[in-house]
C-alpha cells in the first residue's frame, strides 16, 4: 500500500526536497530541522516513510509535512 499526502498551503516554494526514511525518527527530525533552519527559501519537504513503526508517521502528520507512506519497506528508488 502506498499513500500520498500533500498540504495545500505551500506558497512560493523554491525546491522540493525528498527524504526517504525507514524507522529512524530522530535522524528524520534532525534532517527536517536542519533544512528549515538553514534554508533561506520556503522549500517543500516531502518525506517517504517506509513502515513507520517508530512514530514517524504521526510526527510527520503533526508537522504538516507532505509525505508518502508505504506500510512495507520498499526500495529507495520506488520511494523516489
Amino acid at each position: 500500500m502506498l499513500e500520498w499526502h500533500s498540504s495545500e498551503n505551500k506558497e512560493k516554494q523554491k525546491l522540493s526536497i525528498l527524504i526517504p526514511t525507514w524507522n529512524n525518527l530522530e535522524m528524520l527530525k534532525l534532517n527536517v530541522k536542519s533544512i528549515q533552519k538553514n534554508s533561506h527559501f520556503n522549500n517543500q519537504i516531502i518525506i517517504h516513510l517506509n513502515e513507520a513503526t517508530d512514530g514517524s508517521l504521526e510526527w510527520v502528520k503533526s508537522q504538516g509535512l507532505d509525505y508518502t507512506y508505504s506500510d512495507k519497506k520498499i526500495a529507495r528508488c520506488w520511494a523516489r
